[in-house]
């Protein structure tokens, strides 16, 4: 079955979260499947965990005569439109302002990187990286590593570095 998310209506209040960055604590994605029948999902950002949790599902039928299955509720998709829907959705913000990507990161990560983890603008990078993956649902530690091109033991060194610093927070972390 086809799915897609179609919007993100950003509900709740501003919360501030290491390094630097700001995102709403409730957040309502909205979708459908291929035959039009709709979905709500309702996440909330869980500060202890410093990432997003689907807290709630909605789901509407476009034909009277259709009924949900548990063979439909088992094929929706809800991580991956859910990550969707969070990274297209420009929910994390910088605390001054502006949404942060890591494409961003990425298209200077050897400037970034040149510098070693002595850096703080690479230890900063590695941070908001490290951050924003858990924010999204995604693995922390990878996310590191392939965005600013390093090896894996590299990227944990750097991330253990970015945490002695404070970067990343009081938030219980999670590489996995």
């Amino acid at each position: 079955m086809e799915w897609r998310w179609q919007g993100i209506n950003l509900t709740g209040k501003r919360v501030a979260t290491a390094p630097d960055f700001t995102v709403y604590d409730r957040i309502e994605v909205t979708g459908y499947d291929g035959r039009e029948n709709e979905f709500t999902l309702r996440l909330s950002y869980r500060e202890s965990e410093a990432r997003y949790v689907v807290q709630g599902i909605q789901i509407d039928v476009a034909d009277d005569g259709d009924e949900i299955t548990g063979a439909w509720l088992r094929d929706l998709p809800v991580l991956a439109l859910s990550r969707a829907a969070l990274r297209e959705g420009g929910v994390v913000e910088f605390q001054g302002g502006g949404i942060f990507t890591p494409e961003t990161v990425e298209a200077a990560a050897q400037d970034i990187t040149s510098g070693g983890p002595s850096s703080d603008e690479a230890m900063l990078a590695t941070a908001r990286v490290y951050r924003y993956a858990q924010i999204m649902q995604q693995s922390p530690a990878k996310a590191v590593q392939r965005t600013l091109g390093l090896t894996a033991p590299t990227a944990t060194l750097w991330i253990r570095r970015a945490r002695s610093l404070g970067l990343l927070g009081e938030a219980v972390e999670a590489d996995g």
